[in-house]
């Protein structure tokens, strides 16, 4: 019994950690800035820092290792060509629609999923004169308002701040954002497990079906 308490134990553990919301920071001031905040760790993300360079080798007599091929491209590459010279581009196209659909739907689920808390966009738009700058102005509007409005529909959106002005001092044109949003890690992962499931789904009725034609044959 003591056993099974402490397993239950930490899976309530787990499951609670699961439940702590992840918090992603995106800044912009002239140099991006990411950071990935769980709990009370803080990572930056970008820009990483730099690694130290490694101290020559002494030894002259080692020779260098060859670079080793990628594998992964390799055997990716390999069983399209495989699966090309087998079923034929028609079996081809349709696998690759349907990853298609399936990592698009992925995606969609995974916009629903996250949460922006904040989201503060500055533009001083700056032309060579008077006219281009109006009329620079104009073109950053028509583009900016309607696809954050397309992207609030997508991803909720607690409070957003927008400015766009025009500046004909000449400055030149001037862009910052900082935007926070989190998401809760079981709604990744269960976002992720549904993607899987249905890229199962799919091979394993491929399968079925390439050997009832076989079968029939």
């Amino acid at each position: 019994m003591i056993v099974l308490y402490c397993l239950l134990g930490v899976l309530g553990g787990l499951f609670l950690l699961l439940l702590i919301p992840i918090r992603l920071a995106l800044d912009f001031d002239g140099e991006l800035s990411v950071r990935l905040r769980y709990l009370f760790l803080c990572f930056r993300l970008y820009p990483r820092k730099e690694k130290k360079k490694k101290k020559p080798e002494k030894a002259a007599g080692k020779r260098k290792r060859a670079p080793e091929k990628d594998k992964d491209s390799s055997s990716g590459l390999s069983s399209f060509g495989k699966m090309l010279k087998e079923d034929g581009p028609g079996a081809v196209i349709a696998y690759l629609s349907e990853l298609v659909k399936l990592t698009a739907t992925a995606v969609k689920k995974l916009l629903h999923v996250l949460t922006v808390d904040r989201l503060e966009l500055v533009i001083r738009a700056a032309g060579e004169d008077a006219a281009d700058t109006a009329l620079l102005f104009g073109k950053i509007c028509a583009g900016v308002y309607p696809s954050l409005s397309a992207l609030q529909c997508v991803i909720r959106t607690r409070k957003r701040q927008v400015e766009i002005t025009p500046d004909f001092t000449g400055g030149g044109t001037q862009v910052r954002f900082h935007v926070r949003l989190h998401a809760i890690p079981l709604r990744i992962l269960a976002v992720g497990g549904g993607f899987i499931l249905r890229y199962l789904a799919y091979t394993i009725k491929d399968a079925d079906k390439d050997t009832k034609t076989i079968q029939e044959v």
